[in-house]
């Protein structure tokens, strides 16, 4: 492999400084003709109008280099003879300026071969200098001779633009749902509210286990309570009748003794009987 000099080496430097400033770090320049014809023929049909050099060279962003960019752009122009009719058609400016080249530069590249693939590519319209003159693409070169793509190719678009649409459709439903389950997950509590409410829930089912106990107990204790109160009803009823019995005959004694013995004297433990009552 042959080492390049130093002045070489400076130059492709500058190419590559040049390169990575407009297109990024760790971009690569291209001086192969035929990897360089090939881009320069993908910018072209991507940007569908006439482009003059300074306009291919940035939509490139620097790859190529102009020195490569203008040999390709010379090669692939399509070389016509000047007709000599008294007038200058575009096809013969194209055959003027390839002349012109050749007589300024003796470092230009050569012309492409019969069989180069990108050779009649391109046409040429002259400008007052290279930067006004503009490159467009030769219509007989591009496919289905300049009249957009072949029915197959548009069949195959139209088929995988459909199914294009239809991914589209089903993936901003399944965007959708994703957003509903989102929201729904936002609105729900999160784990440290949920534990508070579990928290919370577990007072409240101990509060009610400890009234449930004492429920139990209540109801654990009602027939004690029952007969508890049937054995007051019974005191009661006989402590009633006892007293019953004592203001009767306290009456009858009041009667008997026309007034010498007074019942509410009695009663009051201040009369000519002394009466033992357990009456609070």
């Amino acid at each position: 492999m042959t080492k390049l000099s130093k002045s070489s080496q400076s130059v492709q430097k500058k190419w590559l400084m040049d390169a990575e400033k407009r297109g990024g770090k760790g971009t690569k320049i291209v001086v192969v003709q035929s990897q360089a014809k090939e881009l320069i023929v993908k910018v072209l049909q991507d940007r569908y109008r006439p482009m003059n050099i300074t306009s291919i060279y940035e939509a490139l962003k620097a790859v190529v280099p102009s020195p490569v960019l203008k040999s390709c752009l010379d090669a692939m122009i399509v070389s016509n003879t000047y007709k000599g009719n008294g007038s200058t058609s575009y096809d013969d400016d194209n055959n003027l300026l390839m002349q012109s080249n050749r007589n300024s530069s003796k470092k230009s590249v050569s012309t492409s071969s019969v069989n180069d693939e990108f050779k009649d590519n391109l046409r040429l319209k002259l400008g007052r200098n290279s930067n006004t003159s503009l490159y467009y693409m030769n219509q007989s070169k591009l496919p289905n001779e300049g009249n957009g793509r072949s029915p197959e190719v548009r069949d195959n678009l139209i088929t995988t633009l459909q199914t294009s649409k239809d991914e589209a459709m089903r993936n901003m439903q399944s965007i959708q749902s994703m957003i509903e389950m989102s929201n729904r997950l936002i609105s729900e509590p999160v784990n440290k509210e949920l534990e508070q409410l579990l928290q919370s829930h577990e007072n409240q089912i101990q509060d009610l286990s400890d009234k449930l106990v004492d429920a139990r107990k209540l109801k654990v204790n009602d027939s004690y309570r029952r007969r508890v109160i049937g054995n007051i009803e019974k005191v009661s009823k006989y402590w009633r009748k006892r007293k019953r019995l004592c203001v009767d005959f306290l009456n009858m004694m009041e009667e008997c003794t026309e007034g010498t013995v007074v019942v509410k004297k009695c009663l009051a433990g201040s009369g000519q009987i002394d009466i033992e009552s357990d009456e609070v």
